[in-house]
């Protein structure tokens, strides 16, 4: 059997699965994977137990009037769901529906026929998991090269990690990093936690929550006061040094380390190190992204790249090459309505080609800026894995028709009208891209290992809503595998057979700088280290610290009653977000929600390991578990998402004025808290 490709990270490890009777006995690393060599995390190894789950749902459910979901039949389903979408067309408008696919277990490819629908129904509210993560990085790096770069660690002679613990969420990048460094290569980690690769790194800048901002800029003030950087390649290939020399002149490395809480030695030192390599790669990870300044601190760590001349060259940051795969229309069907959040937030929805979901509470509670009325949501589940759960409850609640695509039940499920149960990674077909992985331009194919019994892929499953609302004949496809063959038809293969070669299908011979033979795609055509579509925006055109507003240094009258800065989110090796709590391998690797402590701090406030505490924020309180952490600066906590038990959204909310202004991510990752015993 041809290996399969686990979807949950970007390494997309070859697995071979072990099957009987359509049931999964095993799932284990594929020792022919050539990039992979047999690695799996417990997160792929337990795509057996999704699988197999015996409360898996199996069959659509419909909400009857008492409220009570039963068990009914596709078409049933199908045909409520195309009777409530045409009653809300007919009485707001198209742009009343949104979908929304979320990332854990969906791949990229099934996110643009998703997005095809919505535009093909008449909406322009299509939205994906990059409301809160991700974009955020890709929007800091479109506006200053134009592509995603991609480090280069196998090449690379200083490794960066910035907000980054792949040994967290991308276990088989953490193992190449480790090799590397054994190899000889540095590496700088700049995270508030001392996450393994911290421990294992030559520096380890451990800043203060959303201070990402203030520490690029001083790492740029010393590559600029300092002469490191490359100035051949600036001259040529950017424009605004001068205005970035003037937003960091003031960054001096004593005035970062109040900031930061980075000692001003370590930002030199930092700085040189990188500067100073042959080649040096960076990864941008989701921790910079989750506050005020997020956007405009991913802006800065982007000028450092550039600024070194580590673009696009072997060991560097290698500039993402465009997708051979054939488009399915969707930028042709798309409405000239605007999506919500374009009013506010322009940039984000030009960039993402997306609505900011963060938003539909809005459109649903208040009619801001027009009325939300019906949702379908894959693979997500928003009241656990958005800010400000409360709210974010009730406007599920108040909508005329909510669609669940899941493989368990869920908190978003329990509040559908209609649950559509999907198919498992192992049930359907996907394409990768595994360039963000190997950095060699290979394609993937993982087929379908079992055929599912009830359950449908997430493509399946928009094919026939597709069809249940009269838009079959503009879904010429029969079914994923022809939709896959029809993508690499530009490639001259048809799905099966990319399936079938051992090391995928490489779409491009490697390349370097290639922007000397068409430029960057930017406007100038050059590195915009001042970006005038940030500038036309009204924002600044250049990368600026912005202070989070719930902060030591913004709020300090607060400190007295909330002394601890929060971080929320951070990727766990066992979950992917709300997914996994469910399935027992991964359990008794995390058990419970806990809020992590330094021992110093837990020993002021009388806290004891393993004992429940209380969590407070400004807008409330969750009871959690305390676990102790030397990991930890003794003034910072850090908290869970996903936990339905102790659900840690309960205690942020969705605030314009606290969340980035340029693409309305919240402030997850900084803001200010006490723990006390209950």
């Amino acid at each position: 059997m041809p290996l399969i490709y686990c979807p949950l990270c970007e390494a997309h490890c070859g697995l071979e699965v072990d099957l009987e009777g359509g049931r999964a006995l095993a799932v284990r690393g594929a020792v022919s994977d050539p990039d992979t060599h047999g690695f799996v995390c417990p997160k792929g190894a337990a795509l057996a137990e999704v699988h197999n789950h015996p409360e898996r749902l199996r069959t659509p459910l419909l909400r009857a009037a008492d409220g009570r979901q039963r068990a009914v039949g596709w078409a049933e389903a199908l045909g409520f769901i195309a009777e409530r979408l045409e009653a809300v067309r007919e009485r707001h408008g198209a742009q009343a529906v949104a979908v929304h696919v979320g990332r854990a277990g969906v791949d990229a490819d099934f996110t643009d026929f998703a997005r095809l629908f919505c535009f093909q129904f008449g909406s322009p509210n299509f939205s994906h998991a990059g409301s809160h993560c991700f974009m955020s990085k890709r929007m800091a790096n479109v506006l200053t090269y134009g592509t995603l770069t991609v480090p280069d660690y196998r090449r690379s002679d200083c490794m960066l990690l910035w907000g980054y613990n792949p040994s967290a969420s991308c276990p088989a990048l953490a193992s190449l990093i480790r090799r590397r460094k054994e190899e000889g290569a540095a590496l700088v980690v700049v995270d508030p936690y001392c996450t393994p690769p911290a421990r294992l790194a030559d520096l380890h800048l451990q800043l203060r929550p959303g201070s990402d901002g203030a520490l690029a800029l001083g790492l740029l003030n010393v590559v600029l006061e300092e002469g490191l950087y490359d100035a051949a390649f600036t001259e040529t290939w950017a424009v605004g040094l001068d205005e970035l020399r003037a937003s960091a002149a003031a960054y001096v490395p004593d005035v970062v380390e109040e900031l930061t809480w980075v000692p001003a030695d370590r930002v030199r030192e930092a700085a040189r190190l990188y500067a100073g390599a042959a080649s040096a790669c960076m990864a941008q990870g989701l921790a910079a992204e989750l506050h005020v300044g997020g956007l405009q601190g991913l802006r800065g760590v982007a000028a450092l790249q550039a600024l070194t001349g580590n673009l696009d060259i072997p060991g560097g940051g290698l500039l993402r090459p465009r997708s051979p795969l054939a488009g399915v229309g969707a930028g042709k069907a798309k409405p000239a309505a605007d999506p919500i959040g374009a009013d506010t937030l322009p940039l984000y929805v030009l960039l993402s080609d997306a609505a900011q979901a963060n938003l539909y509470a809005d459109a649903v509670l208040e009619d801001r800026p027009y009325p939300l009325r019906a949702l379908v949501v894959t693979c997500s589940n928003p009241p656990l894995t958005w800010p400000g759960s409360p709210r974010v409850a009730r406007a599920l609640e108040a909508l005329d028709l909510l669609v669940a695509v899941d493989h368990f039940r869920t908190a978003t499920t329990r509040r559908a009208h209609v649950v559509l149960p999907a198919a498992s990674p192992l049930e359907r077909w996907e394409v990768f891209d595994r360039f963000e992985f190997s950095t060699e331009p290979r394609l993937l194919v993982s087929a379908r290992a079992v055929s599912p019994q009830g359950p449908l892929s997430d493509w399946e499953v928009f094919r026939r809503v597709a069809q249940a609302v009269g838009l079959g004949e503009r879904w010429p496809w029969v079914d994923e595998e022809a939709a896959l063959d029809f993508r690499l038809s530009r490639l001259g293969v048809t799905a099966r057979q990319v399936a079938d070669m051992p090391e995928g299908l490489r779409y491009r011979d490697p390349a370097y700088r290639t922007y000397e033979r068409q430029g960057f795609q930017t406007p100038s055509r050059k590195v915009e280290l001042f970006s005038p579509r940030m500038a036309e925006a009204g924002y600044s055109g250049v990368p600026v610290f912005l202070e989070p507003t719930e902060s030591p240094f913004a709020r300090p009258e607060l400190m007295e009653e909330f002394p601890l800065v929060l971080g929320t989110g951070a990727r766990h090796i066992a979950y992917v977000s709300s997914r996994g709590r469910n399935l027992a391998s991964l359990r008794r690797l995390a058990p419970k929600p806990v809020v992590e402590v330094h021992p110093e701090t837990a020993a002021a406030l009388r806290l004891v390991e393993g004992a429940p505490v209380r969590l407070t924020t400004p807008r409330g309180s969750i009871t959690v578990t305390v676990a102790l952490s030397s990991a930890l600066d003794p003034r910072v906590i850090r908290a869970l998402h996903g936990w339905e038990e102790a659900n840690i959204n309960e205690i942020t909310e969705y605030a314009a004025s606290a969340c980035d202004p340029v693409t309305g991510f919240p402030p997850w990752r900084a803001l200010l808290a006490r723990v006390e015993p209950v």
